[in-house]
This record gives structure tokens, sequence and C-alpha cells, in this order.
């Protein structure tokens, strides 16, 4: 299981937080960021279900808003196990000599902007579902409000721990066009 990601239409919750807290490589905490934003999607998708799905376009479409980004969600947990493992093939590259060290140094400088394009993208996704929650709580029955607090405050911790995935491989980034990018977009976001 720790070679290639997961299966997340496959696996169960309980394998997944038992491999989480083992000594494979991963899924780690990258990973688990995209589960937890795809259960505050899914939070919010309940809500929707009882709030007249059937009855109301813009309950609809928040459903199938929220439906979307957890399938996203999860395609960027399996994502960022892909990229921590290609990082892990780029590290133990051979570095003897001059050539291998450039293949080798390309690989890995390749690896890292994967590894940061990945809580990047999971961050954006985070904050524009946290943000469409909000409009839809006027349509919400009383009685699942909290289930959209719960998808907000789910969303809120997607995003801080895509923001701290993205703090760790940020000193490792020598693309400046994708570290200015995230700077400015962070920026907006981080006071």
């Amino acid at each position: 299981m720790s070679n290639s990601p997961f299966n997340y239409n496959e696996v169960s919750i309980a394998e997944y937080a038992d491999v989480l807290g083992s000594n494979a490589a991963t899924p780690g905490g990258g990973s688990a960021a995209g589960v937890v934003l795809s259960l505050a999607a899914n939070c919010a998708a309940k809500a929707a279900v009882f709030s007249g799905i059937d009855d109301t376009l813009a309950v609809r479409t928040f459903y199938d808003r929220c439906k979307d980004c957890a399938a996203k969600a999860l395609q960027l947990a399996a994502d960022d196990e892909r990229t921590f493992l290609a990082w892990k093939d780029a590290r133990a590259l051979p570095k003897d000599t001059p050539a291998e060290q450039e293949v080798r140094t390309a690989a890995v400088n390749e690896a890292v902007v994967r590894c940061i394009s990945v809580p990047y993208n999971l961050a954006k996704l985070s904050m524009s579902f946290k943000e469409s929650i909000e409009p839809f709580r006027p349509l919400c029955k009383k009685w699942l409000l909290s289930d959209l607090d719960v998808a907000k405050s789910f969303a809120s911790a997607a995003f801080e721990a895509a923001l701290a995935n993205i703090d760790i491989n940020m000193p490792f980034l020598k693309d400046e066009r994708l570290k200015r990018e995230i700077e400015e977009w962070m920026g907006k976001w981080v006071k």
C-alpha cells in the first residue's frame, strides 16, 4: 500500500487512518488534507439533500458543487501521494557523476513543483468551497446548519493543512514564477 496511492473509492476510513498513522511513506498530511476537504464537501452536500434538492435549482446547484469538490479533493489526496513518491524516487537517483547530478537535480526540481502544486490547488479549492457555503445558508433547513458549520470548519482545516504543505516545500521551489504566484495568492488569504 505504501508504494502507490490509495484508491480512495475502495479504501475504508479505518484502513486509511491506520496506514496514515503507520511508518508507510504515504499517505501523509497532504493526503489527509484532501480527505478532510472531501468530508467537508460531503457534509455540506448532506445539508443540501435535506433542504429541497429536488425543489430548488439553487439547492441542486450547491449540491452539485459540493459533490464536485468532494471528488476533486480525493483526487488531490491521491495526487499528493503520487507527488511525494515521485519526489522520493527523484531523490534516490544516482549522483556520482556530473551527468547523473544534472539528471537528479532536474528530476528533484520537477518533483518539487508537483509537490507544491498539489497543496496549492487544494488550498484554492478549500477557499473556493468555503466561500460557497455562506450563500447557501439561507436556503438550508435550520436543523442542518450545524452540518454547514462542520463543513466550513473542515474546509478551513484543509486550507490550513495545505498551507503547511506549501510552506514546507517553498524553500526548495526553484520556479520563481510559480513562487511569486503562490505568494501573491497566499497574501490575499493569509494575514
